[in-house]
């Protein structure tokens, strides 16, 4: 569908300021997108990074050729209303110009519908890290195969500045092709390829023994627990009511950018094991009468959809 006058006018007017804002205050920014797994990854980075630095992230949607602009200004989205976008204008003329407060880093999250799409949100926000979670079956329908969806997404990792940080998940056959190849630094990730630097291990549901009003006691899982194997280090992660592999991809994700920013490891997983994912992602709910909701509620992609399952059947 064609864009109207109007809207090309907004995305060109932010995209002007947002262009203004990194040039002016040089925030590092960290790109990430995928699939799968996007938010839960962009949340879960936000979550290390703040403990120690400012940090700014997407907030609900904010993803696109607008969405995006409009994270990197600080305001939230003008609706229906002109006054509404001409505030968020003027909120962007004055960080572009004005301002001197700024986060240290950004955390963006960037969505692909069509091709082209994430060229042109990369340079809006050149990566300093870039990271593709995976490529699955999502917006096949515009790039037709997954090969095709894979080089859209791969725009995010060749776009990695000079000096940067590029994440590359082994385990995804479409994104493995790139290893070695993007020039920069960069840090493999998986859990089934043994040539990752970066590897999960031992992956298991963590629980808590509850004592009923009767004095029975019931193990209830409360948790997913693996091994991270890194530079002949083994190191403990725990992830509070989190269920399913993409957890753990999303946490060596979350300790690599930490690495990235020369926040210790160890330190990292400590901060992670505080850490909650949103809601409907796979996640765990306290019930009553010492029974657990698995919240998977956000959307029905297939790839999701799967992982759901293959919790299920664990």
């Amino acid at each position: 569908m064609e864009k109207s006058k109007k809207i090309v006018f907004l995305e060109k007017m932010l995209g002007f300021l947002a262009r203004k804002i990194i040039n002016r205050h040089q925030p590092k920014i960290v790109a990430i997108t995928g699939s799968v797994g996007k938010t839960g990854t962009k949340d879960m980075v936000w979550h290390l990074l703040k403990a120690y630095y400012s940090v700014r992230r997407n907030v609900k949607n904010y993803n696109n050729e607008i969405g995006l602009p409009l994270t990197i200004i600080g305001v939230e989205s003008g609706g229906g209303s002109v006054f509404g976008w001409l505030r968020a204008l003027l909120k962007g003329w004055w960080v572009a110009f004005f301002s001197r407060d700024y986060p240290d880093i950004l955390v963006l999250e960037m969505g692909a519908d069509r091709k082209g799409d994430l060229k042109y949100l990369c340079q809006l926000a050149p990566p300093n890290v870039g990271v593709v979670t995976n490529v699955g079956n999502s917006h096949l329908e515009y790039f037709k195969t997954r090969a095709g969806l894979a080089r859209e997404k791969s725009t995010v990792l060749k776009a990695v500045t000079s000096g940067g940080l590029a994440i590359v998940n082994l385990d995804d056959g479409e994104m493995s092709k790139l290893s070695g190849k993007l020039g920069e630094k960069e840090i493999s990730i998986g859990v089934n390829s043994e040539e990752a630097q970066m590897r999960a291990t031992d992956i298991k549901f963590g629980k808590r023994v509850l004592v009923t009003k009767n004095n029975s006691r019931l193990k209830v899982v409360d948790s997913l627990i693996f091994k991270l194997n890194y530079q002949g280090k083994i190191i403990p992660v725990k992830l509070r009511y989190a269920l399913g592999v993409p957890s753990v991809y999303s946490a060596m994700i979350a300790l690599a950018v930490g690495e990235y920013f020369q926040i210790n490891i160890v330190d990292a997983a400590q901060i992670l094991s505080d850490f909650l994912l949103p809601k409907g992602r796979l996640r765990l709910i306290k019930g009553i009468k010492h029974t657990v909701i698995i919240d998977d509620t956000y959307n029905s992609a297939p790839d999701s959809l799967q992982e759901a399952l293959t919790v299920l059947g664990q």
